[in-house]
Protein backbone atom coordinates (compact mmCIF):
# COMPACT_ATOMS: atom_id res chain seq x y z
CA UNK A 1 0.00 0.00 0.00
CA UNK A 2 1.42 3.23 -0.71
CA UNK A 3 0.88 5.85 1.63
CA UNK A 4 -0.68 9.59 0.05
CA UNK A 5 -1.12 12.43 1.49
CA UNK A 6 -3.78 15.00 0.65
CA UNK A 7 -2.66 18.88 0.85
CA UNK A 8 -5.09 22.42 1.07
CA UNK A 9 -7.94 21.86 -1.02
CA UNK A 10 -6.50 18.62 -2.36
CA UNK A 11 -7.44 17.24 1.10
CA UNK A 12 -11.15 19.02 1.04
CA UNK A 13 -11.87 16.71 -2.36
CA UNK A 14 -10.70 14.08 -1.30
CA UNK A 15 -12.14 13.87 1.96
CA UNK A 16 -8.94 12.96 4.30
CA UNK A 17 -5.76 14.30 5.02
CA UNK A 18 -3.85 10.55 4.98
CA UNK A 19 -4.55 7.17 3.57
CA UNK A 20 -2.71 3.62 2.74
CA UNK A 21 -4.11 2.46 -0.63
CA UNK A 22 -3.69 -0.49 -2.34
CA UNK A 23 -3.36 0.08 -5.67
CA UNK A 24 -0.11 -0.49 -7.84
CA UNK A 25 0.67 2.65 -10.00
CA UNK A 26 0.19 6.45 -9.55
CA UNK A 27 -2.52 6.31 -12.66
CA UNK A 28 -4.49 4.03 -10.84
CA UNK A 29 -3.90 6.07 -7.62
CA UNK A 30 -5.59 9.04 -9.89
CA UNK A 31 -8.09 6.69 -10.88
CA UNK A 32 -9.46 6.13 -7.79
CA UNK A 33 -9.52 9.68 -6.10
CA UNK A 34 -12.94 11.91 -6.33
CA UNK A 35 -13.21 13.75 -10.28
CA UNK A 36 -12.54 17.48 -8.11
CA UNK A 37 -9.41 15.80 -7.88
CA UNK A 38 -8.58 14.77 -11.29
CA UNK A 39 -9.93 18.55 -12.63
CA UNK A 40 -7.17 19.86 -10.42
CA UNK A 41 -4.77 17.95 -12.47
CA UNK A 42 -6.39 18.85 -15.85
CA UNK A 43 -6.35 22.13 -15.21
CA UNK A 44 -2.92 22.25 -14.04
CA UNK A 45 -3.39 23.14 -10.45
CA UNK A 46 -1.95 20.16 -8.95
CA UNK A 47 1.00 18.79 -8.40
CA UNK A 48 2.27 14.60 -7.52
CA UNK A 49 4.90 14.52 -5.63
CA UNK A 50 6.53 10.81 -5.25
CA UNK A 51 8.87 10.63 -2.78
CA UNK A 52 9.59 14.04 -2.67
CA UNK A 53 9.84 14.38 -6.47
CA UNK A 54 7.87 15.74 -8.85
CA UNK A 55 5.44 13.06 -10.67
CA UNK A 56 7.63 13.80 -14.32
CA UNK A 57 10.81 13.45 -13.16
CA UNK A 58 10.18 9.87 -11.96
CA UNK A 59 8.46 8.15 -14.59
CA UNK A 60 5.23 10.01 -14.91
CA UNK A 61 2.00 8.08 -13.98
CA UNK A 62 2.59 4.55 -15.05
CA UNK A 63 5.08 4.86 -12.45
CA UNK A 64 4.61 1.18 -10.08
CA UNK A 65 4.26 2.07 -6.59
CA UNK A 66 6.00 0.25 -3.51
CA UNK A 67 4.50 -0.08 -0.32
CA UNK A 68 7.37 2.11 1.18
CA UNK A 69 6.02 4.69 -1.40
CA UNK A 70 4.63 8.23 0.04
CA UNK A 71 2.34 10.10 -2.56
CA UNK A 72 1.64 13.94 -2.21
CA UNK A 73 -1.07 15.53 -3.84
CA UNK A 74 0.09 19.33 -3.51
CA UNK A 75 -1.88 21.86 -4.73
CA UNK A 76 -0.31 25.16 -6.50
CA UNK A 77 -1.25 28.25 -5.05
CA UNK A 78 -1.86 31.02 -7.35
CA UNK A 79 -2.16 35.10 -6.13
CA UNK A 80 -2.16 37.97 -7.56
Amino acid sequence: MASVRALGVAQAACGWPQSDLAVESVQDLLSSLPGEVGGMLERGELLVMVNGSELSSVGGPGLKLMDTDEVVLLPIVHGG
